[in-house]
C-alpha cells in the first residue's frame, strides 16, 4: 500500500508482544485478569512508536480507535466485556477488547500514571522487562504499577478494567 504507516504500527505492535508475550524474551503475567494487558500494551505502543520515531507526525490515530469503540458499543454492546474477563470474551467481543477497547485504556492507564506520579507507562515496561522479561519469573502488573506510580490505581482498575464500564477520555 502507498501509506505503510499501518505497516509500521503492525511491525511496533510484534516488537510490543516480544517485550510483553512472546517466548523467549517476554514476559508471563502473573494474574489472569491482566491478560488484556498484552494485546491493550502491544495496540498502544503502535500509536506511540510511529508517533515517537516521526513516522507520523501525531497521535490522531487515537482518534479513529475511538470512534470505532463508539460504533461497536452503537451496534454489538454485548461485546463490552469488563477488559478483566478477557479470557471468557469470543470472536468480535475478544477482537474488540485486543485491538480497540484495550488500547484505548491503556492510553489512559498512561495519561493517569503520568498524572499520578509523573512517570512514564513506557518507563514503566522498561523496568518490569529488566525485572521479569524472558519469564524470569511472574509478573504482577497491578502491584508493580502501583508500587512504580507510588498511588493507588484502585480507581482506575474500578472504572476502566474490572467492571464493563465505558471508556471516556
Amino acid at each position: 500500500p502507498r501509506n505503510k504507516t499501518r505497516n509500521w504500527q503492525l511491525l511496533s505492535h510484534r516488537i510490543g508482544h516480544s517485550i510483553n508475550k512472546y517466548n523467549p524474551t517476554g514476559m508471563l503475567l502473573k494474574d489472569p485478569v491482566d491478560n488484556w494487558f498484552l494485546e491493550g500494551f502491544s495496540s498502544y505502543i503502535e500509536v506511540v512508536a510511529t508517533h515517537e520515531v516521526g513516522i507520523v507526525t501525531d497521535q490522531s490515530y487515537w482518534n479513529t480507535l475511538y470512534d470505532k469503540y463508539l460504533r461497536v458499543l452503537r451496534n454489538s454492546p454485548e461485546d463490552n466485556f469488563a477488559l478483566a474477563d478477557e479470557p471468557d470474551a469470543r470472536g468480535d467481543a475478544t477482537e474488540f477488547l485486543h485491538y480497540t477497547k484495550g488500547p484505548l485504556v491503556v492510553k489512559l492507564l498512561e495519561i493517569w500514571v503520568e498524572r499520578k506520579s509523573g512517570r512514564s507507562l513506557v518507563g514503566f515496561m522498561k523496568e518490569m522487562w529488566a525485572k521479569y522479561g524472558r519469564y524470569q519469573e511472574p509478573f504482577p502488573l497491578r502491584e508493580e504499577l502501583e508500587t512504580y506510580a507510588g498511588t493507588s490505581l484502585d480507581d482506575f482498575w474500578y472504572h476502566f478494567v474490572d467492571r464493563p464500564g465505558h471508556v471516556v477520555p
